[in-house]
């Protein structure tokens, strides 16, 4: 066997060994492909969608805020769907955020501001942590409470008239 013989069965077998080691497709069957508008999201590498992974990536539960105030607007439910990937490591990529719909633009702003601060558990494919695309919703409901004041301390909670908080 020549050299040239044996330097290529020597790539062919490490293309080999590097695939069957590598996560595999992302497409289950067809049934969860990439969408033409996820292509923005490859320029950093392999990334999957919720339904093709083993393990789907899961917030971590933090105590960070939303710096948001409504406006008086009479309004009582803001809602926001963003759109990002999360990388192996369990963290939001800002720069592939982008708001998927929106009640408020305010809102939406604001909530967008807070994605540097999460953390997640890594999606995971084949025992291997990778990138996945999540849809993340966050909402604010919005209730305005009157107190008379009689003098003594404020009730330990007020409900609004009817007894049900505001729900999104």
């Amino acid at each position: 066997m020549t050299i040239s013989r044996m330097t290529i069965l020597a790539i062919a077998a490490t293309i080999v060994a590097a695939c069957a080691t590598a996560p595999r497709a992302a497409n289950r069957g067809g049934s969860c492909p990439l969408m033409q508008t996820d292509s923005a999201f490859l320029a950093r590498g392999p990334v999957y969608r919720d339904c093709a992974v083993d393990i789907r990536a899961r917030r971590i539960p933090d105590r960070s805020r939303v710096d948001f105030t409504p406006q008086k607007t009479g309004q009582s439910c803001y809602a926001v769907e963003l759109e990002f990937v999360v990388d192996n490591l369990g963290k939001p990529e800002r720069e592939t955020a982008r708001v998927v719909r929106s009640t408020d633009r305010t809102f939406a702003d604001a909530v967008m501001a807070t994605i540097q601060d999460w953390r997640y558990e890594a999606a995971v494919l084949d025992h291997h942590p990778v990138r996945q695309i999540v849809l993340e919703k966050q909402t604010l409901a919005v209730a305005a409470v009157a107190v008379v004041s009689r003098g003594g301390p404020p009730p330990a909670a007020v409900l609004p008239p009817g007894g049900a908080r505001p729900t999104c």
